[in-house]
């Protein structure tokens, strides 16, 4: 049985089996009951910006898949915001796999 809209979407877009939301789902709830995170704030990196397209995408996607690794909420955030200042850096808001490997192992 789906308890929440997180679990849901989840297994809607097929990223994770229904033991590991349900995980993910715990973990959100606990974070939202205990306060953590609540008052976190993210600096913004200083680039030079060329094209804004497909930032919110990349922040998304960086943030969902920290998630899915199991990071903190704070720690996906913080890796969704440096995907998306890499991405403003360029022409294309697309990466490529090799891209996004280095992406992450430069992080």
């Amino acid at each position: 049985m789906i308890k929440n809209a997180l679990q849901a979407q989840l297994l809607k877009a097929g990223l994770v089996d229904n033991k590991k939301a349900k995980k993910l789902t715990k973990q959100a709830q606990h974070e939202q009951r205990t306060g953590q995170n609540d008052d976190a704030e993210i600096k913004a990196k200083n680039v030079k910006a060329i094209d804004s397209n497909g930032a919110g995408d990349i922040f998304a996607g960086a943030a969902l898949n920290k998630i899915i690794e199991e990071e903190s909420f704070l720690n996906a955030c913080k890796f969704g915001n440096y995907a998306s200042s890499k991405i403003v850096q360029e022409k294309s808001p697309r990466l490529s796999v090799d891209q996004y490997k280095k992406l992450k192992a430069d992080y």
